[in-house]
């Protein structure tokens, strides 16, 4: 079954230790070179990639404190804005509360001019009226400067100089006589307005 031939396995043998031989030279060898080169290149790469980590760690960390300095300058014309909108806000409160002054001032002239036009004419009303009550009393007509005269002398002693106080009693009298008299058209001098 099993026959040993001596020179046959010496042959086998003889051709297994040149093919290990020649594989060893020409096979085992440059494949050990490209495995020893392909983990080279491994190695290359993993020192890179951390490298490439380190780098993108560091961008992140410079990208972080451009975003912080960005943030805060952002926050602080955010703040300057507020604070010029504030005084822009004033100035323009101030310069409608001035404007508005103005025009309550005017009107008040205005209307100080409109009063003292009614109190004038009230009183040259009244000073008619007390003329021609006079007039009728006595029976007998003067001059009509004289008759303004004398109700003016009258009026100074009985109610003090020509001032507010007459204008204010001038002004009851009327209202209580004519009712409200219309402020811009007076009533004429030395007519009864009360019919």
């Amino acid at each position: 079954m099993f026959d040993f031939y001596f020179p046959e396995w010496v042959f086998v043998i003889f051709n297994l230790l040149v093919l290990t031989v020649v594989l060893s030279k020409v096979l085992w060898k440059p494949v050990g070179k490209i495995l020893d080169a392909r983990q080279a290149k491994t190695a290359q790469a993993l020192v890179d990639a951390e490298a490439i980590r380190v780098e993108m760690s560091e961008m992140d960390e410079r990208r972080a404190a451009l975003a912080s300095e960005l943030n805060k300058k952002i926050a602080e014309q955010m703040q300057e804005a507020r604070v010029r909108a504030g005084r822009e806000f004033d100035r323009i409160v101030l310069e409608a509360e001035t404007k508005a002054r103005g025009i309550v001032t005017s009107a008040e002239a205005q209307a100080r001019r409109e009063r003292e036009g009614i109190l004038r004419t009230a009183r040259a009303e009244v000073v008619a009226a007390t003329i021609e009550a006079t007039s009728a009393l006595l029976g007998a007509n003067m001059s009509a400067e004289k008759n303004e005269q004398l109700v003016e002398g009258f009026l100074n002693r009985r109610f003090g100089a020509p001032g507010e106080q007459n204008e204010r009693l001038v002004e009851n009298f009327l209202t209580q006589r004519f009712g409200e008299a219309p402020a811009n058209e007076p009533a004429p001098v030395g007519k009864d307005v009360s019919a």
